[in-house]
C-alpha cells in the first residue's frame, strides 16, 4: 500500500509541472495573440482549470477570441448574451414594460416556446388596451363599454 502511495505521490510530482507548464503556455500563446489558445484561456479561467476561476478574466478572453474570428468563442458569447438579455427582458417585461413583454415573446416564439412566447404577447396587447381604455375613457364610459362587451360574448 505504501508502494502504492508512493508511486502516486512521484506521478503527481512529474504529471503537476507538465500541466502547470500547459497552462502557462496556452496563456502565453493567448497573450501573443493566437485565438485558439484565447478561447481555451477562457474556458480554463470559466472553469478553473490550471488557474483560479475567474469570471471577468474568462469573458475577456472569450471577446478576445469572438473578435479574432474564433467560431465557437463567437457563438458562445452570443448566447451568453442571449440568455443574459432574457433575463433582463423578463424583468422588465414583469414589471409592466409592454415593449418588453413584446420582445420577450417574440424570443420565447424564436426559441419553439410559441405558448409562452403568444401569452407574453397577449398580455401585453391586454394590459396596452386597458391602459389605452383608462387614458381614453371616463369612469362611467368604461362602465358602459365593459357591459357592452359583455352583452357581445
Amino acid at each position: 500500500m505504501e508502494r502504492i502511495a508512493k508511486l502516486i505521490v512521484f506521478i503527481l510530482l512529474i504529471a503537476l509541472p507538465i500541466f502547470a507548464q500547459t497552462d502557462n503556455d496556452t496563456l502565453a500563446r493567448a497573450q501573443s495573440g493566437d485565438v485558439e489558445a484565447m478561447y481555451t484561456a477562457s474556458k480554463m479561467y470559466r472553469d478553473g482549470d490550471g488557474v483560479f476561476k475567474n469570471q471577468a478574466k474568462a469573458t475577456d478572453w472569450l471577446l478576445k477570441a469572438a473578435n479574432g474570428g474564433h467560431l465557437a468563442a463567437q457563438y458562445d458569447l452570443a448566447v451568453g448574451m442571449i440568455d443574459e438579455a432574457a433575463i433582463i427582458l423578463k424583468r422588465s417585461a414583469d414589471a409592466g414594460n409592454l415593449d418588453a413583454m413584446r420582445k420577450l415573446g417574440q424570443l420565447y416564439i424564436a426559441n419553439n416556446d410559441p405558448i409562452t412566447g403568444c401569452a407574453w404577447i397577449y398580455l401585453s396587447r391586454k394590459v396596452d388596451s386597458i391602459a389605452y381604455c383608462n387614458e381614453t375613457l371616463d369612469e362611467a364610459e368604461m362602465s358602459e363599454t365593459l357591459m357592452k362587451g359583455m352583452e357581445l360574448k
